[in-house]
């Protein structure tokens, strides 16, 4: 993303917060091979969630506009939770 925006482009972001109700049981139960990462059990699926200070490191190189946090009532897998989120709007130097 880096290398493909030109300077002052920007990027508007959403990830899994590490915070995220169904997440963290995966985490717990099915730890991934990173930090805040979870193997989906059937599926195998790989997941990286992230708080904000690896947000922080990861975009170092982008002024970071906005970073928030923001949560919903979801389902996944017949199961009612509050899904967490991190949105953020990036800018190149």
């Amino acid at each position: 993303m880096h290398r493909t925006l030109k300077k002052d482009g920007i990027a508007l972001i959403r990830v899994v917060s590490a915070d995220d109700e169904f997440e963290k049981d995966l985490m717990r139960n099915n730890p991934g091979p990173e930090p805040n990462s979870s193997i989906w059990p059937k599926t195998g699926k790989f997941q990286k969630n992230f708080t904000e200070k690896e947000l922080r490191n990861f975009y170092e190189m982008f002024d970071i506009l906005t970073l928030e946090k923001r949560t919903k009532k979801a389902v996944k897998i017949d199961r009612e939770f509050t899904a967490t989120n991190w949105w953020l709007v990036l800018k190149k130097k």
